[in-house]
């Protein structure tokens, strides 16, 4: 079992129970002693007598706080660890005086099996031979996870660790005196100050009222009487704290209004408002650089090397914006000089406004990013500055960290590339929908005057974007998967769904940022030699064999082993694994657009591929087919581009020392933006399924196809594929006619709320074989 989902105090707390109970034998009456005991692994802890416990022979407590390097062969991770506390207690119970042994912090070779690299702040609990000096295998049955830690990253996991320690020995030592006991205030206290645990809803099952927790619909045994919760209406959600006691009432689960609030108490995140002085910070830097001049920038073809400690003012050049309708923040601005053939591609310059170490950074740490719904944005940075003093407005001044690509006219490939500090002004900010019309009717558009010379140049480059994306689609994998946009109204209700697909605007934009991102990865491996990295790794061999397996199964006939006749080169035997995956998806997606069922087949594909992360070190980017990529072009609502900024600044104004303390605090934030990312794309796809359920009861009844996956207890699971997203439906088949996997026919029934699903029946008259 394992301690989810608890707080940073509770956290601290946990730690200093677990360090005092491998200091002596405990008495156990306190309650969070209980609890401790009860989520640790059986086989970890041992009974001494019938009132004491201690940790059991020969185990060892380690807490992972560096990871040096990470090497994957076949399906080992191997990493070397580093212990910071670690102990075991011997078997001789008379030896009362050094009854517990505290070894010193050591490295540890650990060979762990697992799907996502650990992260440096993961505690694990570990069983080690009785040899602990040398390199150690590990296997996963031999450890066991009991908590992630949440750190705010304000000190290093190290000293974190130590103070909790600390912490441990004082607050054991003051138990001791008093008697091992807490009364009954202590308990109201610990009661009044308890954490949300769960949001659940009031259901009936047999006949009984149970509350059900909405995040893995399991019974909660609450305190309180059936009759007052039979006097509740049913799907009325309450909040849980941690002692299973009712703190709140939420309302109605059958009314949209409450949505966000679920999704957030679901993926357990509470938004924190920015601080006073964060806000007073956030005005004061807003109004600072407002005077700011800058120097004349020089050609591009000049053989002078650039000054790369100065600003240039580039605001004769007609940069534009292009973000979706309602847009508030503006991270990027790009032009085209046509002439010279260079790109420019402007990014807001936040390191500029957000001093490292300031009360400003350290809440823009903690959010990590921006988290967005259809109609809110909670953001990473105050509006002062994410919605104003940051972002590219149309003819506002604006400081910028500047790409200057030069591409070859025929074949797009980059010939010279430069970055610069810039102050630079958008000439126009427009959206996806204006300028996709534009590029499709070019001759039947009527321009703004003032916009004539920007759509000039979008055109232009617009034929370098093509050539772009035709060859990225060589290296990488597009996926066609069908995005659907949820309109609210002011009350938080659906007011349309429609689907969209990416037309020419989004591949412009999306080919600009791209060039971008990998000029700074070049930049940050080749010319910095340090920095952090977005990758995206290939799919494990276990995950491609069952999506091979299931393809076949749809009818889908291409194998690795039939590659030859759509790559029918005498290199396809000797090329490496990830390019074999590759060859593979290309051929099913070929094989998938003549039977119509791309979208499909990319679902499939998209749902067995690795999760991309942030990391210290590049491992490429499978998806997008690059050896280098990190992310740039968005350091007002993502960390992790602000470090980025970081560093590539402090590169070109010299500043090696402040370079590699960035450096330095980056390693320690990555776990915490990877786990926020995770997080948050949690939040935003629980939110709209939920959404997206109450679009569906509103149509119902309505056909669909699906795609069924799985059998469990004689009911049928799988996907909808084409009226509503981000659903699962449960199918009826009492005879049993569905197999697994292939497409059907039914018809949507219903919506069970209680198990975030879609009901629906078989439709036998209509059905067909798979991908026919």
């Amino acid at each position: 079992m394992s301690i989810d989902n608890q707080t940073y105090k509770e956290y601290a707390s946990i730690l200093a129970y677990l360090h005092a109970l491998s200091k002596t034998f405990t008495k156990v009456k306190q309650p969070p002693i209980k609890q401790l005991l009860q989520a640790c692994n059986k086989a970890l802890l041992y009974k001494h007598t019938k009132q004491t416990y201690a940790l059991a022979n020969r185990v060892k407590f380690m807490t992972i706080a560096q990871i040096e390097e990470s090497i994957k062969i076949k399906k080992n991770i191997y990493y070397k660890l580093m212990l910071i506390e670690s102990f075991f207690i011997p078997p001789k119970k008379q030896d009362n005086k050094n009854l517990a042994y505290k070894t010193k912090p050591l490295y540890c070779s650990v060979a762990l099996f697992a799907k996502e690299p650990l992260c440096v702040n993961d505690i694990l609990l570990v069983k080690i031979p009785k040899n602990h000096t040398k390199p150690q295998k590990i296997s996963i049955q031999q450890y066991q996870k009991i908590l992630p830690l949440q750190l705010h990253y304000q000190h290093s996991l190290h000293v974190v660790i130590q103070n909790n320690l600390t912490y441990a020995k004082t607050y054991y030592m003051k138990n001791k005196q008093v008697g091992n006991s807490i009364d009954n205030k202590t308990m109201q206290s610990h009661t009044k100050n308890a954490q949300i645990k769960h949001i659940c809803v009031v259901t009936e099952c047999k006949q009984i009222a149970v509350v059900r927790t909405l995040d893995n619909n399991t019974i909660i045994p609450v305190k309180a009487t059936q009759k007052a919760l039979k006097a509740l209406p049913k799907m009325t959600l309450l909040v849980v704290n941690e002692y299973n006691e009712i703190t709140a009432v939420l309302g109605n689960l059958l009314q949209g209004k409450h949505d966000k609030a679920i999704a957030l108490y679901v993926c357990h995140y509470e938004p924190i408002a920015f601080s006073d002085k964060a806000l007073d910070e956030a005005k004061n830097l807003a109004r600072s650089f407002n005077g700011v001049k800058g120097v004349m920038l020089p050609s591009l073809r000049s053989k002078k090397p650039f000054d790369t400690t100065l600003r240039y003012d580039i605001t004769h050049m007609p940069f534009c914006t292009i973000d979706p309708v309602g847009a508030k923040d503006h991270d990027d601005a790009i032009y085209y000089d046509s002439k010279e053939s260079v790109l420019y591609v402007a990014i807001a310059d936040v390191s500029n406004y957000v001093p490292l170490g300031s009360t400003l950074d350290k809440e823009a740490q903690y959010n990590a990013m921006s988290l967005y719904f259809p109609n809110q944005v909670f953001p990473m940075l105050p509006p002062t500055l994410s919605a104003d003093a940051c972002s590219l407005k149309p003819h506002k001044k604006r400081l910028a960290l500047v790409w200057a690509l030069r591409l070859h006219r025929r074949t797009a490939n980059i010939l010279q590339a430069q970055i610069f500090q810039a102050i630079i002004c958008s000439q126009a900010s427009l959206h996806y929908e204006q300028v996709a019309h534009f590029l499709e009717n070019p001759n039947h558009t009527i321009l703004a005057k003032q916009h004539k010379a920007i759509y000039a140049w979008l055109f232009a480059f617009s034929k370098l974007a093509c050539i772009l994306h035709k060859k990225r689609m060589q290296q990488g994998v597009e996926l066609m998967l069908q995005d659907f946009h949820i309109a609210l109204d002011r009350d938080d209700d659906i007011r349309h769904v429609s689907t969209q697909t990416k037309d020419k605007a989004h591949m412009l934009i999306e080919e600009a940022m791209l060039l971008a991102n990998q000029a700074s990865a070049n930049y940050l491996h080749n010319t910095i030699q340090h920095g952090i990295y977005r990758n995206h790794a290939y799919p494990n061999k276990r995950d491609f064999k069952h999506l091979i397996h299931l393809l076949a199964k749809m009818d889908f006939h291409t194998t690795p082993f039939t590659l030859k006749r759509h790559y029918p080169t005498k290199q396809a035997v000797r090329i490496d694994e990830s390019t074999k995956m590759l060859m593979f998806l290309h051929a099913i997606q070929k094989e998938a657009t003549k039977k119509q069922q791309r979208h499909i087949v990319d679902f499939c594909i998209v749902r067995h591929f690795a999760k991309a992360n942030y990391m210290a070190h590049s491992i490429g980017h499978f998806g997008l087919g690059f050896p280098l990529y990190t992310h740039f072009t968005s350091p007002i609502r993502r960390y992790s581009d602000l470090i980025v900024h970081r560093l590539i600044t402090a590169h070109l104004q010299h500043n090696f020392k402040a370079m590699q303390f960035i450096m330095r605090e980056a390693k320690k934030v990555l776990p915490h933006i990877n786990k926020r990312e995770k997080q948050f794309d949690s939040i935003e796809s629980y939110y709209k399924r939920l959404k997206m359920l109450r679009y569906a009861q509103r149509i119902l009844p309505f056909d669909d196809e699906a795609l069924v996956t799985h059998r469990h207890k004689g009911m049928v699971y799988g996907y909808p594929l084409h009226r509503v997203g981000y659903c699962n439906v449960i199918i009826d088949d009492k005879d049993s006619m569905i197999n697994t996997p292939m497409i059907i026919q039914i018809q949507v029934v219903g919506v069970d709320f209680n198990a975030m699903s879609l009901r629906a029946v078989f439709i036998p008259k209509t059905s067909y074989d798979t991908l026919e």
